[in-house]
């Protein structure tokens, strides 16, 4: 997106009053984001960055703005403001996927929240009671789902643990989903699903209709469609 932020040519005394009268989030923002900006390609790449989210804030609608600001974590608020910005929609104008992009990114924000958020790999160890080892090793042969998150590593929904291990019937499903994208597998998991009568798979799991989610899977599977 190309900024429409105008060069600031406030004298420096004048900034220095407006950041002593910032509130201590902001003066602790703006501190951390000079630190950051001392490495050039990091500062060029947050430059870009803040003029835009400058340029979202300032244009945004006041209901826009305080259904973001009632938000608790900064991700939810970056993404209430990029779904929400007419400005971010002409920005995007050119990129047919460009919205969808956004739309994706908030959704794979909130499944990594749902039934009890997401564990690290050494928080799924403690839960199995096996080692980091064990629990990549089951990974890689798709008896645990886990995602990637870069450089953070993978991580894990809770809700396919139990109070005994892994959830009963769970891995059975893993082994005829396991060539999908583990963001995919949760989408099956988590959504209503029309074979099930519009019931999640997980639930129905839960209620220890294995036999019903087996063939939704496969019918998944075989048509690639969820």
């Amino acid at each position: 997106m190309e900024s429409e932020v105008k060069e600031n040519n406030t004298p420096i005394k004048d900034i220095n009053k407006l950041y002593q009268a910032a509130a201590p989030p902001l003066q602790n923002a703006v501190e951390n984001a000079l630190h950051v900006a001392s490495k050039p390609l990091r500062g060029a790449v947050l430059s870009r960055v803040l003029s835009d989210i400058v340029v979202v804030v300032q244009e945004s609608e006041k209901r826009f703005l305080d259904r973001a600001a009632s938000y608790s974590s900064g991700i939810d608020v970056f993404l209430s403001l990029l779904e929400e910005s007419e400005y971010v929609r002409k920005s995007l104008a050119s990129d047919p996927l460009g919205l969808s992009r956004v739309r994706g990114l908030r959704m794979k924000h909130e499944m990594l929240k749902e039934e009890g958020g997401v564990v690290s790999s050494s928080q799924a160890s403690e839960l199995l009671g096996i080692t980091r080892q064990a629990v990549e090793k089951r990974r890689k042969q798709g008896r645990l789902l886990a995602v990637s998150l870069a450089r953070r590593g993978y991580y894990y929904p809770l809700w396919q643990f139990g109070e005994k291990g892994i959830i009963e019937g769970f891995e059975a499903v893993m082994k005829i989903l396991t060539e999908q994208d583990p963001w995919m597998i949760m989408i099956f998991f988590l959504n209503e699903n029309s074979r099930l009568g519009k019931r999640k798979p997980l639930d129905e799991i839960r209620l220890g209709h294995l036999g019903a989610v087996l063939r939704a899977a496969e019918a998944t599977r075989e048509q690639g469609a969820y």
